[in-house]
Order: structure tokens, then C-alpha cells, then sequence
């Protein structure tokens, strides 16, 4: 019998009530692998047209249009950027000089688009200028500032205000306005990009007398981004778009706590070992705490009109700092509690590896609201909490496949090559027997469908 008359036979038999839905869709699937005219809750009689899937969908064209238009308002503004640069290494001299020039040239810039807010366009017009404005009144006013730093700097002034905040102060506040500003006007290639301006500031912020002052000026620039991302966490006025700015600024954020560790371990001159420990643990502790006390907030926050889940925008914390933080805790413990390896026959045990495993494992629990049951753990792709449990739980299994490779060195391949080995013949099977019970509930829908018919 043909797999079409087999389904329409099937089909019958389905609408009669003599076969349920789980075993019509499970047979469905096997017999017909491309969609078909399959509904929820019925299945459309032989015959009737299948209806048209809309794949334009309006969210997804607009924002690429958007992105096109922003991508082509960037090579302008750029060219303008670029104009004005090299109109101002012309024009510098003897009398006036050179940083003097990019000052008043890239500030002009910068003042003239936002001036230019006030012309008021439509349509694709808007998007297009505003997305050049944003970028001119930010890069301009960043580059207008650090030519005042070049000027200062040839002019041998080493300090500018207490911890230097002339310095990265005003780049600071550049970099938070023109990322409202993109906010304002939608301006999503910004919200690309724009991550990038918060690491002027905070270089501007090493330049600083000591080190406990890079420290100081460095986590403040760190605390202001941090609330960036709280705003918009907690605004229930941003739009789903916005996201992808909170995203990139997640990301930032991260790799600012790894550069914080080693400010902070020349701040305070307790060596690496010490300072870790205390580093490294309040960022576990700040985690746990923080996920306790707002668990049922964890994934109940969505962007108006959407489904789409805040928390999502918090992946670029785990995959730059949390998937690190537990094994980086773990040496430091074991440094600065002078933990032991343990010696056996075959090689040494770094417990290192296995404390971090151990502290991954009890974050991923925490996740799945300490529940034990080894059904319960599974990695979601649509829940946040599900996604991060099923990470936390992977990179426990990557930290104790690297502290047995370690323990074991030459005689590791003597037991992941059988358990590699033995992992596939399982799967294999567990997979074959389990396609040939479907085969066989297919024949016996199908010598029923024959008798039926004889």
C-alpha cells in the first residue's frame, strides 16, 4: 500500500475514534517526515487546500529593514568621521595645532547632529538620519574628548581632578547618553555596536596614579553599566528590540569583572590566592543570593507584547564569566586554604577540578528550585532557568572529564576510550530497538487497515 493511501486510511480511522492522536501523530511523523495537512484538534478532509504560511513576518522584516537602513547610515557617517579628521590634519599648522582642530572639528560635529534632532523627518527618511545622528553625536563627542587628552598630554599634564576624572568622567557620560539616545530613536545598528564605546572610559580610568585608584574609578564605570542593565531589566517600557542592546551589555559587563580581578588584587596587595578567594566568592555568593531572593521574578519579566523573556539577555554572563567563575573559585580555595591533592597509585588528584564540578552541579540544582530528581533535569531551549541549570550541569561534566585527564594522564585513554565506546553502542541500540517497535506498530496498523478493506 502507498504511504498516501496508508495515511488517508489512517486518517479515517483516526476521525472514527478508533485510533488516539499520540499514535496518529507518532505514525504521521514516521510515514510523512514533510508537513502535512495536519491540524490541531482535526485533520482536514482529503482534498482541501493546505493554507498559505505567512513567512515575512512583519517583526522580523522591519527589523531587518532597519538594520539595512542603519548599516547604510553608518558608511555615511563614517565618511563624514573620517572627513572631518582628515580636514583637520589639513588645516593644522604652526599656529593652531593639530589636536586643537580635531577638538573643535569632531565637537562641532557632534553638536551639530544633535542639533539636528529638531528637523523632524517620516517614514524610512527618520530611520535612516537617526541612525546616523546617533553615531555622529557619539563618536564625535568621544573623539572631541580624547583630542583634549592628546592635547593635555603633549602638554605634559599628568592629572586632572581627583582620580584623574576629567579623564573618563566625560567620556562616561558620553557613552550613557548616546546609548539613550538610541533608545530614543530606535537606532538598532547602535544597539550593535555601541557596547564598544564603554571600553574608552575605561581605559581613560587605568590612567590613574595608583592602583587603588584604577580599582576605584574602574568599578564605578562598572556600576554604572551594571545599572543599565538592571534599568532595563526592570522596565516594563522598553521594547523587545532593546534587548539586544541589554545583551551586548551583559557581555561587557562580564569581561569588566575579570579585568576588576586583577585591579583588585594590585589594589589591595593580598596576592592572587587571597584576593581570588575573597573575589571570586562574592561573585558566587552575589549569584546565589540574588537568585534566591527573586526566583519567582527569574522568568517573569517579558517585554510588553511579547513573549520574549528578559532573562534571556543574562546569557553573555554565563558563557564569558559563569561558566569560569566556579573553577577559578575553586583554585583559589584550595590555594588559600592549602588544600592537598590526593595521591594515589596512578597519579595525583587536583580536587580543584572536582570542587568546581561540585560547585557547578549545586548552582545547576539551584536552578531547577533544588529539585533531585534526575527526570526534572532537563535543558530547555524556551526557559531561561532550564537553559542555564542544563549549562551549569555541562560544565560540571567538562571540569570532571579535565580533573580525571589530569588524575589519570597516560592511563586515561584506557577508560574514556571503552566508555566512549560503550556510550555509543547504547545509544545505537537503545535507538534501533526503539525504531523497530515503531516499524512494528506500523505493520500492525497496517494489516488491520488490509483486513478492514478485505
Amino acid at each position: 500500500m502507498a504511504s498516501s493511501d496508508f495515511m488517508q486510511r489512517l486518517a479515517s480511522h483516526f476521525e472514527a475514534g478508533r485510533l488516539d492522536s499520540e499514535s496518529f501523530e507518532a505514525i504521521k511523523s514516521f510515514e510523512q517526515p514533510e508537513p502535512t495537512s495536519l491540524v490541531i484538534g482535526s485533520v482536514m478532509p482529503p482534498g482541501t487546500k493546505e493554507p498559505e504560511v505567512e513567512m515575512n513576518h512583519p517583526g522580523i522584516k522591519d527589523h531587518a529593514m532597519r538594520f539595512a537602513l542603519g548599516s547604510a547610515a553608518a558608511t555615511g557617517a563614517t565618511m563624514v568621521l573620517f572627513g572631518v579628521g582628515f580636514l583637520c590634519m589639513l588645516l593644522s599648522g604652526e599656529v593652531v595645532s593639530e589636536e586643537i582642530l580635531l577638538v573643535i572639528g569632531f565637537g562641532m560635529t557632534a553638536v551639530a547632529a544633535m542639533y539636528s534632532f529638531k528637523f523632524q523627518f517620516e517614514g524610512k527618511a527618520e530611520i535612516f538620519i537617526n541612525e546616523a545622528r546617533v553615531i555622529l553625536v557619539g563618536v564625535g563627542g568621544l573623539i572631541s574628548w580624547m583630542s583634549v587628552m592628546w592635547w593635555m598630554d603633549i602638554s605634559h599634564l599628568e592629572t586632572f581632578g581627583p582620580h584623574n576624572v576629567g579623564f573618563w568622567l566625560p567620556l562616561l557620560v558620553i557613552v550613557v547618553f548616546t546609548t539613550h539616545l538610541a533608545r530614543r530613536v530606535e537606532a538598532r545598528l547602535t544597539y550593535v555596536a555601541s557596547w564598544i564605546m564603554w571600553f574608552f572610559p575605561f581605559a581613560q580610568a587605568i590612567n590613574q596614579p595608583n592602583d587603588g585608584s584604577i580599582f576605584i574609578c574602574c568599578s564605578l564605570i562598572f556600576l554604572v553599566l551594571l545599572r543599565e542593565i538592571f534599568m532595563e531589566w526592570y522596565d516594563e517600557n522598553r521594547k523587545a528590540s532593546m534587548g539586544v542592546q541589554a545583551m551586548f551589555h551583559v557581555f561587557t559587563a562580564s569581561i569588566f569583572v575579570w579585568f576588576l580581578f586583577f585591579f583588585f588584587v594590585d589594589a589591595t596587595n593580598l596576592g592572587d590566592d587571597e584576593a581570588g578567594m575573597y573575589y571570586f566568592t562574592f561573585f558566587l555568593l552575589v549569584w546565589v543570593v540574588l537568585k534566591e531572593q527573586h526566583s519567582k521574578h527569574f522568568e517573569s519579566r517579558y517585554y510588553p507584547g511579547t513573549s520574549l523573556n528578559k532573562a534571556w539577555f543574562g546569557l553573555p554572563a554565563l558563557f564569558v564569566l559563569f561558566t569560569g567563575l566556579p573553577l577559578a573559585a575553586a583554585f583559589s580555595w584550595v590555594d588559600y586554604f592549602d588544600l592537598e591533592n590526593i595521591k594515589t597509585i596512578v597519579g595525583t588528584i587536583e580536587i580543584s577540578w572536582f570542587i568546581a564540578s561540585a560547585v557547578n552541579i549545586l548552582l545547576g540544582l539551584q536552578m531547577y528550585c533544588w529539585n533531585f530528581n534526575p527526570s526534572s533535569f532537563k535543558t530547555s531551549l524556551t526557559q531561561p532557568a532550564g537553559f542555564t541549570g542544563g549549562l551549569f550541569f555541562t560544565m560540571a561534566f567538562v571540569w570532571f572529564i579535565f580533573g580525571i585527564s589530569i588524575w589519570l594522564e597516560d592511563l586515561a585513554v584506557f577508560v574514556f576510550l571503552p566508555l566512549g565506546i560503550l556510550v555509543l553502542f547504547m545509544g545505537t541500540k537503545k535507538l534501533v530497538d526503539s525504531g523497530a517497535k515503531d516499524f512494528q506498530t506500523l505493520e500492525i496498523h497496517d494489516d488491520g487497515a488490509v483486513l478492514e478493506e478485505a
